[in-house]
């Protein structure tokens, strides 16, 4: 009884455990969407990417049904952070940040069609017109 119990809940434990970030490359892109190689369907999970010739940079977010949605970061070589952004169902939509050098040069908040906001370096905010009614989720 005692190993059936700890049968079930090992097999509960590795279902529960995050997917192993799979590495751009081995995905196709068609278009705005990622998919498995082997099953030519869209791909949802973690991601990883490097590129960049001169300087080594990586990439990491999350793919749902092929697109990019939630958080998305790159780093150089060096672990100095480049950008975040958020997306949902493939486009910008939130919270972003741009960096040189590792200080923080830009950020603000994409939302769709409107209400961007962000700030150069550490003043001098900028604001846009806020989304009308009705359009506050992008759409």
């Amino acid at each position: 009884m005692k190993k059936t119990l700890l049968f079930a809940l090992a097999l509960i434990a590795v279902g529960c455990a995050e997917p192993t970030p799979r590495n751009l490359d081995t995905l196709v892109q068609q278009g705005g969407v990622y998919l498995d190689r082997e099953t030519m369907r869209p791909y949802s999970g973690p991601v990883f990417g490097l590129y960049g010739k001169s300087q080594l940079v990586s990439q990491s977010g999350t793919l749902v049904d092929g697109k990019w949605h939630g958080l998305w970061e790159s780093y150089t070589s060096q672990g100095q952070r480049l950008m975040t952004f958020t997306y949902r169902n493939g486009d910008f939509f939130g919270p972003y940040s741009l960096y040189y050098d590792g200080v923080l040069r830009e950020e603000g908040i994409l939302n769709g069609r409107c209400g961007m906001q962000y700030i150069e370096g550490e003043v001098n905010p900028v604001t846009y017109d806020p989304c009308p009614p009705g359009l506050e989720d992008g759409n």
